[in-house]
């Protein structure tokens, strides 16, 4: 569907996913959508396929899942800026306090991670979800 992904790291906000519409997949075809219809959604058809995403997870990411209602409202920058001075509940609260400030076209959820090494083990564990 249109729900991203997000990680922040070292201050760089990088999108992970990529939009399953028709506008994408007729962009990189070079040609021109009509519309932003989506073409994978749960609960649309009886069988799905999952995006899969397979990644290293360091020590102070963040990680930001949110629905088309607060990245089709906020830039990339204001994002970024947001959970840079947020722990994982101000992130939350502040993104989509800035989008019902606005018109809001289009439901808004948010999941926000953030990742913190282990010091007894290389493992870095997901210790704050909001």
């Amino acid at each position: 569907g249109d729900s991203r992904l997000y990680r922040l790291r070292d201050g760089e906000l990088e999108q992970l996913t990529v939009d399953h519409s028709e506008a994408v997949e007729l962009a990189a075809n070079a040609e021109t959508a009509p519309s932003n219809v989506i073409t994978r959604a749960l609960g649309g058809q009886p069988d799905i396929e999952l995006a899969q995403l397979s990644f290293h997870v360091r020590d102070a990411d963040r990680f930001f899942l949110c629905s088309a209602g607060l990245h089709g409202e906020l830039g990339v920058d204001d994002i970024g800026e947001v959970m840079a001075g947020h722990d994982a509940a101000g992130t939350s609260e502040a993104l989509i306090g800035r989008v019902l400030q606005g018109r809001a076209a289009d439901n808004v959820t948010v999941v926000v991670l953030h990742a913190h090494a282990d010091v007894n083990s290389s493992d870095t564990l997901i210790t704050e979800v909001r």
